[in-house]
């Protein structure tokens, strides 16, 4: 990010003693020119966060890469609902937010393989969900942490983000 006043905080005592990145809502990390294939296969991919979102905040965008129909995108949103894209946003999918998901700290595994969405929240699986679309993997775009394309920003803590480029196995 160009304009060093949208830089995250760097906290280093902010999840058990250990450091964390705090998002204000009106910053984000991002990196240009990541090619799809970096990120998954067109219907495999496995993201990996621990994370503490805020309450205040109505639409937070974790993780995001691309736009339009083009996108590969983890986010939760005012009405309650943990949504995950990959290629056209109406072909996503999600969960009702787990009880206690704003203001407190979460392990969060989110793993698509094929046509099937996995969600492991807190060490404890929800029910899998259908999913369509598929990851552009031929196309090089923008990859932001803590915001997206259209400056849907993130509030709250990220103290790790892993990004697999294939579904991994229980």
């Amino acid at each position: 990010q160009a304009n060093a006043s949208m830089q995250p905080h760097w906290q280093a005592r902010a999840f058990n003693g250990r450091p964390a990145v705090q998002f204000d809502g009106n910053d984000r990390l991002d990196r240009g020119s990541v090619p799809g294939a970096a990120l998954g296969t067109p219907t495999n991919a496995t993201l990996f966060l621990v994370i503490k979102p805020s309450a205040a905040d109505t639409l937070n965008t974790i993780f995001s890469w691309g736009s339009g129909t083009s996108r590969y995108y983890l986010h939760s949103t005012a009405d309650a609902w943990i949504h995950f894209q990959q290629g056209d946003p109406a072909l996503g999918a999600g969960w009702p937010e787990p009880a206690g998901w704003d203001d407190a700290w979460h392990a969060v595994l989110i793993r698509r393989a094929g046509p099937r969405l996995d969600l492991l929240y807190d060490g404890v699986w929800q029910s899998p969900r259908p999913m369509g679309g598929s990851l552009p993997t031929n196309l090089v775009q923008t990859l932001y942490i803590g915001s997206d394309a259209y400056n849907n920003y993130q509030t709250g803590f990220l103290h790790a983000l892993l990004v697999y480029d294939r579904a991994l196995d229980d």
